[in-house]
This record gives C-alpha cells, structure tokens and sequence, in this order.
C-alpha cells in the first residue's frame, strides 16, 4: 500500500517536473478554489447549515470567528481543488 502511495507521489512530481507550465495553473486555480471554498465554509457555519459535534477530530482552528476542525480545512478546503485539478490536467486536459 506503502508503496503505491509513493509512487503515485513520484508520477505526480514527474509530471509536474515535465510540464513545469502547470505549477502556476494549479497555484491560480488553487487560490481561487481556497476563497470560494473557504466562502462556502464560512457561510454553512455561521448560518448553521452544518456543525461539527463530534470530539473526535485531530483539533480546531479559528476560522473567520467560527471553529473548525483541522481535517475540514485540510481535506476539503485546501487539498481537494489541487486533487480535482490535477486529475482534469493529467488526464482530460492537452497540458498547455
């Protein structure tokens, strides 16, 4: 399992080091994504759309006056746009 995860790892890195044009692609597309993302966040919390019960989280953060945990903002607001756009660009886009 180790082992996969490396090289997936790898095959990315590579691909970005052949195609260096896309750093600044995913870094626009990212902070892009981190605003609305963030704006969807700030809005369900404060609103109560949804909340977060549990005590069962690696910690919280301060997020514009409302908390939230750690793993929301990792998982859901940062990483998952530079997932989506890595797939789009590595497999659907030409790589310009």
């Amino acid at each position: 399992m180790a082992w996969n995860l490396h090289r997936g790892v790898a095959n990315h890195n590579r691909s970005l080091s052949l195609h260096p044009r896309l750093f600044s692609k995913y870094v626009k597309a990212g902070l892009y994504f981190l605003f609305v993302s963030g704006l969807f966040e700030y809005v369900g919390t404060s609103l109560d759309y949804w909340n977060f019960p549990g005590r069962n989280f690696l910690g919280w953060m301060p997020f514009f006056g409302q908390t939230i945990p750690y793993e929301e903002f990792t998982f859901f607001i940062a990483l998952i746009s530079l997932a989506l756009i890595s797939y789009y660009e590595l497999t659907d886009d030409d790589c310009r």
